[in-house]
């Protein structure tokens, strides 16, 4: 397991350095989907020298270029955002340069450029960030908690009770990370209770799915709920096992959507885009120091 929570974040960090700012993370489908292989590959960072963060918020171009699905390129909004710290210890970094990837190759139908925009989340003490896919409009908040886990949570502006969520254990509260993987992975649950995390209240899913084949160490699954208030839940859950120290990580990102909204492709698109990296796609530099 972790030791931070963004352990993850630095050894991508280092080995995005080592190949020349280039990131190239394969995907095999599985589980009886109908996805194909896909490889993405960041390019061409953004330098933008700035004094203070407003007018680097100001200056960068919030664009990011994809490749489409026809062999064309599809442009989508950047929005940036920066993660709060619950703790702050002191070390943070003073930027004078933010650098944002320009383009990556991962394939977007280009039917679903105008519904789309990526994410860019960073933090101030440390170099590396994350990149997610969402429906273009929704805003963007991201935090760090004070255990080392964090996430981002977009909010639809014309209904904020319909949001997209990314949550990451990143080796903290072990509990917390054994819990959600009984209850997420019903095969799981009664191994959570021997654990000491007994599943009271089981989830109730219209569909689930094996992304992959699932180990002894980790697995991945894509997952609707039954609906509650006229709201109802879709997602992508994923859990493994740190090779170190023993411990498990639990990752997930779940919409949840209006029973009369129909979201679709979109959907789709999003979740496999995190399906395809096994959770965000890690950025290297998205900070320089002063």
């Amino acid at each position: 397991m972790k030791k931070s929570g963004f352990k993850k974040w630095i050894i991508s960090a280092v080995m995005l350095l080592i190949l020349a700012g280039t990131i190239y993370i394969t995907y095999s489908s599985g589980g009886g989907t109908d996805r194909q292989q896909l490889l993405t590959q960041i390019t061409s960072p953004n330098q933008a020298t700035v004094n203070n963060e407003a007018e680097w918020a100001a200056s960068t171009e919030k664009v990011i270029t994809f490749s489409g699905t026809q062999g064309e390129e599809v442009e989508l909004p950047l929005q940036i955002t920066k993660a709060d710290l619950s703790l702050d210890n002191g070390a943070q970094l003073d930027p004078s340069h933010i650098l944002t990837p320009t383009a990556v190759s991962y394939k977007i139908p280009p039917e679903m450029k105008d519904e789309l925009q990526a994410v860019l989340v960073y933090r101030s003490d440390m170099a590396s960030g994350y990149l997610l896919l969402a429906p273009t409009g929704w805003e963007a908040s991201a935090v760090v908690g004070a255990d080392g886990s964090y996430g981002v949570t977009l909010t639809d502006p014309s209904n904020k009770e319909q949001t997209l969520r990314y949550s990451d254990t990143a080796g903290s509260c072990q509990g917390c990370a054994i819990t959600k993987i009984g209850a997420y992975f019903p095969d799981q649950a009664k191994w959570a209770d021997e654990k000491g995390f007994t599943i009271y209240e089981p989830l109730s899913f219209t569909e689930w799915n094996q992304s992959a084949a699932e180990t002894e160490d980790g697995g991945t699954a894509i997952y609707t709920t039954g609906t509650n208030e006229g709201y109802y839940t879709t997602g992508i859950a994923s859990y493994e096992k740190d090779a170190v120290d023993e411990g498990y990580q639990f990752r997930q990102l779940e919409f949840t959507l209006f029973t009369e909204t129909t979201q679709g492709d979109l959907e789709d698109v999003v979740i496999n885009f995190f399906d395809a990296h096994h959770g965000p796609l890690i950025v290297a530099n998205v900070t320089k120091e002063q």
